[in-house]
Order: C-alpha cells, then sequence, then structure tokens
C-alpha cells in the first residue's frame, strides 16, 4: 500500500513540474539562500556594519542579540555551503561568534583613548570585527 501511494506522489510531483514549468536547481537554490543569508545578517548588524563607527556605551546586549539571530542564519545557510568549504565556513562563524560576543565598550574605548598602551601590532577591536563579518559574509556572496 505504502509503495503505492510514493509512486502516486512522484507522479503527481512530476506532473506539476512539467505543469507549471518551475523546478530550482541547486545553483538557483544556492543563490537565493546566499542572497537571504548576506542581507539577514547585514540587516542584523544594522549601526555595527559596514560602517564600523562611534559604538554607544552599552552596546554589548544589542551585538549579542543580534548574533544570536546570526547564529539561526548560519545553521540554515550551512547546508547551502558547498560540502568542501563547510570547515572554513565553521571556522569563520567560531571567530566571528567569539570576537563578537567578547567585544566590549571598554575594549573599543582603550584603544582610541589610549593607543600607545595597545600591545605592538594590535589592531582595533572594531577592524577587526569588521574583518570577522566580512570573511563570514563572502560565503554568501553572489556566485
Amino acid at each position: 500500500m505504502f509503495h503505492w501511494k510514493m509512486k502516486f506522489l512522484k507522479r503527481i510531483t512530476g506532473f506539476s513540474t512539467a505543469f507549471f514549468g518551475f523546478s530550482w536547481t541547486n545553483s538557483e537554490r544556492r543563490a537565493i539562500a546566499s542572497q537571504l543569508f548576506r542581507e539577514g545578517v547585514i540587516d542584523d548588524l544594522k549601526g555595527f556594519y559596514p560602517a564600523p563607527g562611534d559604538w554607544p556605551q552599552g552596546f554589548e546586549a544589542k551585538l549579542r542579540a543580534a548574533i544570536s539571530n546570526i547564529e539561526v542564519r548560519v545553521q540554515k545557510f550551512r547546508h547551502f555551503v558547498p560540502e568542501k568549504d563547510r570547515s572554513a565556513f565553521d571556522s569563520a562563524w567560531n571567530l566571528f561568534k567569539s570576537h563578537g560576543l567578547n567585544l566590549s565598550w571598554n575594549q573599543c574605548a582603550a584603544y582610541v583613548m589610549y593607543p600607545t598602551m595597545c600591545a605592538a601590532g594590535s589592531k582595533n577591536p572594531k577592524d577587526v570585527f569588521y574583518e570577522r563579518t566580512e570573511r563570514l559574509l563572502q560565503y554568501g556572496a553572489e556566485t
């Protein structure tokens, strides 16, 4: 009985695809998922990205909320990342997440107010955040 139902379902699906004239290829689905991922992350990071401007004191709560929203997007989008790139994507996500969750107003203010006290070769925490965001978003770039 179950076998008959599966055959019927396959025929109906094939008929509807032929009749309505659409079936998405993997590349089309990936392009749509990439666009949604990129736009969603940029929207979540409004005020933090693309321009690392003056972040107000107490920005940490807003950034943590954005990171939790982005985590959901990452989990959904990961399935569209080619298997050969998944470990690099996971690494980019982990670097972004760890830096974003540990970023504080004190770190940003200290870098700006006391640049001579920072370690030699250290970067502005906002610039590091920007770079890690770019690295994560490169997986949602147009293909």
